[in-house]
């Protein structure tokens, strides 16, 4: 299993996170985050943006 890490842009990588987000939501057990909760958070008052270049993604690929 090999790991690699990209720098999270949000103008090309929405659309990963979106599907993820997607992906793990279950609504019946009320598990996981709804998809437009990230692109309000990232933009949210509340959220500190300075650390906006910390945000990576992580992906895992199987061998």
């Amino acid at each position: 299993m090999a790991i690699t890490t990209k720098q999270f842009q949000i103008l090309t990588d929405i659309n990963l996170v979106w599907d993820f987000l997607v992906d793990i939501y279950d609504r019946k057990n009320g598990s996981g985050m709804p998809a437009p909760f990230f692109e309000h958070a990232i933009r949210a008052s509340w959220m500190d943006a300075s650390y906006s270049h910390l945000d990576r993604l992580w992906f895992v690929a199987e061998s």
